[in-house]
């Protein structure tokens, strides 16, 4: 249509950058929040010897397990058997 004077503010474009940051930034807040939880559970397994009962030494490597992680140690489908 018509083209901006220089200078002007695209407030359509100032407004799906904005947008985008926001997105973000609510991405970034629940990938903290995912993290938290998943050292709570970590945690709760070690308090409860999950890693040792599935073989493992430690809360890290029961994960690495059970989430089927390129950790050199069997697979969680068989930790249990």
């Amino acid at each position: 249509m018509f083209g901006t004077a220089e200078g002007a503010i695209d407030h359509a474009l100032a407004r799906r950058r904005a947008a985008r940051v926001r997105e973000v930034l609510e991405h970034r807040a629940e990938d903290a929040r995912r993290a938290h939880r998943m050292t709570q559970i970590v945690r709760e397994a070690e308090d409860d010897g999950d890693p040792q009962a599935a073989g493992c030494s430690s809360g890290a490597q029961w994960l690495a397990q059970i989430s089927d992680c390129d950790y050199p140690h069997r697979r969680a489908d068989h930790a249990y058997q």
